[in-house]
């Protein structure tokens, strides 16, 4: 399993399934995959430092500032942590780089791995008072805080990001709530809500598949298969070095791959010298000038730059080449 940690707040998290864990495993994370949860519980991979970037740095200095103006918004009042936990659900206070962090996680027998942090949770649902039409929600429902650049307020056009939404609907569904509310500051400048249902199905689908995935890939100690882009950096760390022996795949399953993925290279080739092709008449045209303007379209610079001379470090990595047999 997973390795000792200093902090005894991410050592339980990583002894269970949390709503950002869900996120990646169903392969909606931008930057997380099930190969990258699976390392991180069995210890394969180091867990994740949650306060190395300056986006998640303030995002946790704002956060209390994003919910107070939810509670003035809504008109909704926040539970204290300690009134979170509820039949089933025990609350956990856990110590984290000097800070006591809070945890959810639930009691009955197997079901240990469930587990969620909230931000907040508001002991009964009002209507939000700028929206026409709401659907009335009953009992407790989980608020989550978010923080974003004004370039994503594009996301948050028609409702929260998706990705958000999973995280604080399974949060919801661990904590036996029965909607969310996600809230989030854009910009520094502009603060959008929306409400959510935890409709039944939902909440059994999130925490099955936390389940499945703890039980069948966590704890059997197998390995989730690579599924896309998002699992290399990980798969990369966990298989550095090639052993020198031959596997056979099945030719039934990867006949077809292989063949759509050279049709992919085909058309891709094709592609970049189309592209390229029309860059260098581009160019062309431009010759000595700095700007190209097409009216009422677009504009071209051509500008020149310097780059200085660098040492690139030594480093061992895989290359995939194919021979056609």
């Amino acid at each position: 399993m997973h390795t000792a940690t200093k902090s005894p707040w991410l050592e339980r998290r990583l002894r269970g399934i949390t709503g950002t864990d869900v996120a990646a495993i169903l392969g909606i994370h931008k930057y997380r995959s099930a190969l990258d949860v699976w390392g991180e519980k069995t210890g394969r991979l180091p867990a994740p430092d949650l306060g190395d970037s300056e986006a998640v740095y303030w995002g946790s200095r704002l956060e209390s500032i994003v919910l107070d103006e939810y509670i003035r918004r809504t008109g909704r009042p926040l539970l204290a942590p300690e009134e979170w936990a509820s039949e089933g659900v025990h609350m956990l206070a856990l110590d984290h780089e000097g800070e006591t962090k809070y945890m959810l996680g639930r009691n009955a027998a197997g079901e240990e791995h469930l587990l969620c942090t909230p931000d907040g949770m508001a002991n009964r649902w009002k209507p939000l008072p700028w929206a026409d039409e709401q659907e009335a929600l009953e009992g407790r429902g989980m608020v989550e805080a978010k923080t974003g650049s004004a370039y994503v307020g594009h996301d948050w056009a028609e409702g929260a990001p998706l990705i958000y939404q999973v995280q604080a609907a399974y949060n919801a569904a661990v904590a036996k709530n029965s909607w969310f509310s996600l809230t989030g500051l854009l910009g520094g400048q502009r603060h959008l809500t929306y409400d959510y249902a935890l409709k039944p199905e939902l909440a059994e689908l999130l925490l099955s598949t936390a389940t499945d995935f703890w039980r069948n890939h966590v704890l059997a100690d197998v390995e989730p298969d690579v599924a896309n882009v998002v699992s290399l950096p990980a798969w990369a760390k966990m298989h550095p070095i090639d052993d020198s022996t031959t596997i056979e795949l099945d030719a039934e399953a990867w006949e077809a791959k292989d063949r759509h993925l050279q049709s992919l290279k085909a058309d891709a080739k094709a592609l970049t010298k189309e592209i390229k092709d029309i860059e260098a008449t581009l160019k062309g045209a431009i010759g000595d000038s700095t700007i190209a303007l097409i009216p009422g379209v677009a504009q071209y610079s051509l500008k020149t730059q310097s780059r200085a001379e660098k040492l690139v470090a030594a480093s061992t990595f895989r290359v995939l080449r194919r021979k056609a047999l």
